[in-house]
């Protein structure tokens, strides 16, 4: 499963709470930062073109953007296909993104999507069409949308449950429904956490082979939030069962940190639901997590100095090799 970060998008189209140019000091972070190992694309924006509501395709900000990255991500963005001109697009910069995602809200996909399609095709650009709300629609409707997608020849095909709603169960139905008809395509889920089902979700997109899922930090997005990057990663190393390490686990406290100060949030909430999803990563007894705590004495760092410490003298997470996961 490839692993999309949308923070950016979330953040400057949705809550505001970011700028163009705090989204290009983002971009610096996360480009020296952050593994590719654990994020395979960066959500760069909206590149539609007739959106009031919405910053729109500034290609300033995606010369900039692109610069930034400078080969160390794969690059997406996303539009809404009766927003987007295309023949308003400067067709350099845009042939430097791997995917354009294309929203479909309504209950059928517009033809000049097909159009669409294929001009970024010319531009050596893969497609996404995804398929919003799919717990707003009758399976049946998600299904025939499908069929007119795939008619468009898309690269990955992506289901959004956008009100977040979804349980594990729904998820299921919709991945075999997106498996029985799938051709050449690869399959995509976006999974808001209204519910707090996204992660369990996710899981289980992994399990059954699900090619991309997105996330951002502290889960930020419209209505309940996204699936939160800070938690699923440790989940998606364990998953592959790649190794832990204490970069991972030191890399994301400074992750966290860095992304509260951006956007001016001065609380603990997000990062002591972090440090308290380590006791569950490593299988400990509620009485060692609290004699952690207590050890610690509110200096985060130290935190997770002792839960690795113990998690090293008490392994209890082990692969299918038998190796324990954490290095």
């Amino acid at each position: 499963m490839q692993l999309m970060d949308v923070t950016l998008r979330e953040n400057i189209e949705y809550d505001g709470l970011l700028d163009y140019n705090q989204g290009l000091e983002y971009l610096k972070y996360v480009s020296e930062h952050i593994s590719d190992q654990d994020i395979q694309f960066v959500e760069l924006g909206y590149i539609d073109t007739s959106w009031y509501t919405h910053p729109q395709y500034d290609p300033e900000y995606l010369e900039k953007a692109i610069k930034i990255i400078d080969g160390r991500f794969k690059m997406s963005a996303i539009i809404h296909p009766d927003k987007a001109d295309i023949t308003l697009w400067n067709k350099d910069l845009i042939s430097q993104l791997s995917v354009v995602r294309i929203v479909n809200q309504d209950d059928a996909i517009p033809e000049c999507v097909r159009d669409q399609v294929a001009f970024l095709h010319s531009l050596g650009v893969k497609v996404s069409i995804n398929i919003a709300y799919v717990m707003r629609k009758p399976l049946t409707t998600v299904s025939d949308m499908y069929d007119t997608a795939l008619s468009f020849n898309p690269d990955i095909v992506y289901c959004a449950d956008s009100s977040g709603s979804a349980m594990p169960f729904n998820i299921e139905d919709i991945i075999q429904l997106l498996k029985s008809k799938r051709q050449n395509n690869m399959l995509g889920l976006h999974l808001h956490d209204h519910t707090s089902f996204a992660m369990a979700n996710a899981v289980l997109a992994h399990r059954n082979q699900v090619d991309f899922t997105d996330f951002s930090v502290t889960g930020d997005g419209k209505g309940g939030g996204n699936l939160k990057t800070e938690l699923f990663l440790p989940v998606k190393r364990i998953l592959d069962e790649k190794p832990l390490d204490d970069e991972l686990f030191f890399g994301i406290l400074d992750y966290l940190n860095f992304y509260e100060n951006l956007i001016g949030r001065h609380t603990e909430i997000n990062v002591n639901n972090y440090l308290n999803s380590l006791g569950g990563l490593f299988r400990f007894k509620s009485a060692l997590m609290e004699k952690i705590r207590k050890q610690a004495s509110g200096d985060n760092r130290e935190f997770i100095r002792l839960i690795l410490e113990n998690a090293r003298a008490d392994q209890r997470l082990f692969y299918s090799d038998g190796k324990p996961a954490l290095e």
